[in-house]
């Protein structure tokens, strides 16, 4: 087979607010003719303080990006490009909408920075900005439609508070109320320490979930910080392991509950034989089983 590789084309533009002036931000690629774009950063440029962006090793054909900056409504554009050339897309001007300010802060009122802020309708309607907190713990979410939103705060990968507001109000101060932790071991079958695992803490009677990555020193040991105080029921699921659930783990504020050790059991086996319509064995079909739990 003879493989043909055309020449890369280039994109430069200029990010600009509605009064005309520079803004700062990232462009990145949703969507490329015959495909979609690699993951991470391949296919991604950012915008300095004069606005002005550079995105290259693109293939020719038509394509779509998407624009974000802070205090802006992101924006969907399409553009074409040509093998070898580099296209000039002019300004990209960028919309401000309706606006919601605030500050974050912890229980002890210091400012919460780098916790990522997210509006969606709070009834029906489209529409949907994010923004992380700086040092001071304020954020902007702009480029909103007027009416009320449903806030979330994310505060190291857990949801800690929610709440509704208007657009187009004051500035609001917001403040997290104190958390607890959950602490436990996992270990297998004969009480040895599983390497790779994942919790999660579920509210009883539904709400955000709390996750735990797998830990790194092989100990079994993990530790959820950041918890809102309830009562919750932990599932704990590894590779060839059965899940194990602990119900009714209560956590308090500034408080770690601890659950101990959870065994997990061998996981199950599932064989079989894919046929066909006559009944003939189909070589290389790939199966996945899917449990009750996958779909709560």
């Amino acid at each position: 087979i003879d493989l043909t590789l055309k020449e890369a084309a280039s994109i430069v533009g200029r990010l600009i607010d509605g009064d005309g002036n520079p803004a700062s931000g990232t462009i990145w690629m949703e969507e490329v003719e015959g495909g979609f774009p690699l993951p991470g950063d391949v296919l991604r440029a950012a915008a300095g303080p004069d606005g002005r962006f550079r995105l290259s090793d693109l293939p020719p054909g038509t394509h779509r990006a998407r624009v974000s900056a802070r205090g802006h409504a992101q924006k969907s554009i399409e553009f074409q490009t040509r093998e070898g050339a580099e296209t000039d897309l002019g300004g990209i001007s960028l919309e401000t909408g309706s606006v919601i300010r605030g500050r974050l802060r912890d229980a002890k009122g210091s400012p919460v920075a780098g916790a990522w802020i997210h509006a969606v309708p709070a009834d029906s309607g489209s529409g949907f900005a994010e923004d992380v907190t700086d040092g001071t713990g304020a954020f902007l979410l702009a480029g909103l439609g007027e009416g009320r939103y449903r806030l979330s705060a994310v505060v190291g990968g857990a949801q800690r508070v929610s709440r509704e507001v208007e657009t187009g109000g004051e500035p609001i101060e917001w403040a997290l109320e104190s958390a607890g932790a959950i602490a436990g071991e996992v270990v297998d079958a004969s009480g040895q320490p599983v390497n790779s695992f994942r919790v999660v803490a579920r509210p009883v009677g539904g709400g955000p979930m709390d996750g735990f990555p797998p830990p790194s020193t092989g100990s079994g040991v993990f530790r959820i910080e950041d918890v809102i105080p309830g009562r919750y029921a932990l599932r704990v699921s590894a590779s060839d392991h059965a899940d194990a659930v602990v119900s009714d783990v209560v956590v308090t504020a500034e408080r770690t509950t601890e659950v101990g050790r959870i065994r997990l059991g061998p996981a199950g086996i599932v064989r079989g034989t894919v046929v066909d319509a006559a009944g003939q064995p189909v070589p290389g079909a790939a199966v996945t089983a899917w449990s009750q739990r996958d779909y709560e």
